[in-house]
């Protein structure tokens, strides 16, 4: 029974784990879009 318990605790910390690598690497991506489109906004400004 316990480590029935002990089992499901790891493989529930390790999906949880997956999942925030998913969603930060999407939030990275994001961060780099937006920040590519500031550069380009500031450049415009410039001219």
């Amino acid at each position: 029974m316990i480590k029935i318990l002990i089992t499901l605790i790891v493989a529930i910390t390790i999906l949880f784990v997956l999942a925030l690598c998913k969603t930060a690497k999407r939030a990275d991506k994001n961060a780099q879009i937006i920040l590519k489109k500031h550069k380009s906004n500031i450049k415009r400004s410039e001219l």
